[in-house]
């Protein structure tokens, strides 16, 4: 069988999507790695025994782990702000989460996620203003994406946690805010807000993904031997007999 040189044009084109894919792919490994590192977090993380102090939690906020996960009990005192952030479901129900500020006992702001309310929740959420301890996990948010709309801050709504675009009206005066959020998973005594469900999982479909994006290389790869070398080849062979 005669081999006929592909087209450049083709060819150039292929190797390109192939290196995308296999890009992809990639990607997808080092997300299952870094998601496996939070799983096995959640799984030896059970008790709220543990005291987090002031200090340990701006040390925690600002390390730069990605996996950062860290269950237990903090104190502080509220501001008595609040924000939306949504959509958020539970249950199969659509509502939103309420965000507060959380001011540290060594004077730091921490912005506290506190539970899920549904869509049409009116509370002026009464804040006892006074010390407070709360039991919950210290993580990084969801990271924005480019599908995710612009926050609406003057009316207290988010779609995505930003730390570079609290407002002032939110955030008091003379603080800096801390990079990770503090999820609360206990009820609460000032609102019927239905705290974060303990042991949250979240969905690790990422070699599953990998497969898919290894595999779309290999149908290109596939697709382009078959067209421009095979196919042409054979029309050679027969146009000689």
């Amino acid at each position: 069988m005669a081999f006929q040189k592909p087209p450049l044009s083709a060819t150039i084109l292929t190797i390109l999507g192939i290196a995308v894919l296999c890009v992809l792919g990639t990607w997808q490994i080092q997300r299952l790695a870094w998601k496996e590192n939070i799983l096995s977090r959640i799984a030896t993380q059970t008790s709220y025994d543990k005291t987090i102090p002031a200090g340990a939690l701006e040390t925690l906020a600002y390390n730069g782990d990605k996996n950062l996960y860290e269950r237990g009990t903090i104190y502080g005192r509220f501001t008595g702000q609040t924000r939306h952030l949504m959509p958020r479901t539970h249950e199969g129900q659509s509502g939103k989460h309420v965000l507060a500020p959380f001011i540290t006992e060594n004077n730091q702001f921490l912005l506290v996620n506190l539970g899920w309310v549904p869509f049409d929740y009116k509370s002026d959420y009464t804040f006892d203003l006074s010390r407070a301890a709360l039991q919950g996990v210290l993580r990084r948010p969801d990271k924005k994406t480019w599908l995710t709309p612009d926050n609406d801050d003057t009316n207290g709504i988010w779609y995505a946690i930003d730390f570079d675009e609290m407002g002032q009206g939110f955030v008091p005066e003379g603080y800096s805010v801390m990079p990770a959020v503090f999820y609360n998973e206990a009820a609460l005594s000032f609102a019927d807000i239905i705290p974060h469900t303990k042991g949250w999982q979240p969905p690790n479909n990422h070699l599953a993904y990998a497969c898919f994006w290894y595999i779309m290389a290999c149908v290109l790869a596939a697709i382009f031997f078959l067209r421009f070398i095979v196919s042409p080849a054979r029309k050679t062979e027969n146009n000689d007999e």
